[in-house]
């Protein structure tokens, strides 16, 4: 997320308008999932270059962005050398432009560079501070798996929390505390129930909502 000081201290240096900070796209595989956690890991920022109009129908939402349209009356040849001339200076203009720019250094606000996820990792269990089992694909005889976050932070003390999702449903927030500079901490979500089958995505998240790691399994 992008609170508003970091937007707008994007467009003062960027000049562009900030949409959003990594991605909240739900990968399907194993390729998938090592971009989307490359772009939330590097905080990448996408910046929107033409105003959009967005509509939504019953289907899924679509973005449509306006363009002149021409009526066809008769034209003379002088109209018709003007519109080519114009059509090619639009043409040389908008062949130098990209629908959206990733900076790969961007402005982070003050809480995100107060805390970020050196390792977080999905695990069957936790011993001596360490994950053991680690692992994407878990069975329900599992009874339980942990979420193990190591944190660097330079303002203490302070809290991350760990956001379930089942199949897109919010499920559980567990709210945990950073004592220190450099910090592991877990939580814990039983399984053990059939209903809790289905594809998982837990959000290590800042209390402000700032999205600093997001984790994906699969419970069968």
């Amino acid at each position: 997320m992008v609170n508003s000081l970091t937007k707008e201290l994007i467009k003062l240096s960027t000049k562009l308008n900030p949409i959003s900070v990594g991605t909240k796209f739900f990968p399907t595989n194993s390729v998938e999932t090592e971009y989307v956690e490359l772009f939330n890991y590097t905080q990448t920022i996408l910046f929107e270059l033409e105003k959009a109009e967005i509509t939504s129908g019953t289907s899924s939402p679509a973005i449509q962005v306006n363009a002149p349209s021409y009526d066809a009356p008769s034209t003379t040849k002088q109209d018709a050398s003007n519109r080519d001339t114009a059509d090619k200076e639009k043409s040389a203009v908008q062949s130098d432009r990209r629908p959206l720019i990733s900076d790969p250094s961007p402005i982070p606000s003050i809480v995100e560079a107060s805390l970020k996820v050196s390792k977080a990792s999905i695990c069957r269990a936790v011993e001596n501070r360490m994950p053991v089992g680690v692992d994407r694909f878990f069975r329900t005889s599992a009874g339980k798996i942990y979420v193990w976050t190591e944190i660097m932070a330079t303002h203490v003390p302070s809290k991350i929390h760990h956001i379930y999702f089942l199949g897109g449903e919010k499920i559980s927030d567990v709210s945990l505390d950073v004592r220190s500079t450099h910090w592991r901490t877990w939580s814990s979500k039983t399984i053990a129930n059939r209903r809790y089958r289905g594809e998982w995505r837990v959000d290590i998240a800042t209390s402000d909502g700032n999205i600093l790691r997001q984790l994906y399994f699969e419970v069968k």
